[in-house]
């Protein structure tokens, strides 16, 4: 059996954990107190972001190859206190672009996909506890990336 390499990223794991590292590196940077994944629910600090893998999706592509679609959810937390709900909003937004923006510096992920791009966001106010109290000014992000995967 001939070994193929694998240059590109293909499964769910090696995305999130590019993220993750990623902003875990430039958390101060981009102001955020806190970065997880794979849901984290114990937050420590905020502003925070947590990013999950969702689906994947894969075809034929082509002679031995697969089009593989990597999807991601991020949620970003902006909870202080010191702010009115307004100023939350506001600040959640502001967050939300700079992350937009990091995401987007390197739509190839340092080569290791074809092409991958935010494709939505959502402003909402979420609860992130059991307790009715525990409901933060969020956003939700939702990133796409294409790549192949060769068999």
């Amino acid at each position: 059996m001939t070994e193929i390499i694998q240059e590109l990223f293909t499964r769910p794991e090696e995305v999130t954990e590019y993220f993750y590292r990623r902003l875990l590196a430039n958390a101060s940077y981009l102001g955020l107190e806190f970065v997880g994944a794979y849901g984290e629910i114990m937050i420590s600090g905020y502003p925070a972001v947590i990013i999950n893998a969702t689906e994947l999706d894969k075809e034929l592509h082509g002679t031995h190859t697969y089009l593989v679609r990597l999807r991601r959810e991020l949620y970003i937390y902006h909870g202080s206190i010191q702010l009115t709900r307004a100023k939350r909003s506001l600040a959640d937004l502001q967050l939300a672009t700079t992350i937009v923006d990091f995401m987007e510096e390197d739509m190839t992920l340092g080569g290791k996909i074809i092409h991958g791009y935010v494709s939505s966001e959502s402003p909402a106010a979420s609860q992130i506890g059991g307790n009715k109290n525990d409901v933060v000014v969020s956003t939700r992000i939702d990133w796409e990336g294409i790549t192949e995967r060769r068999f």
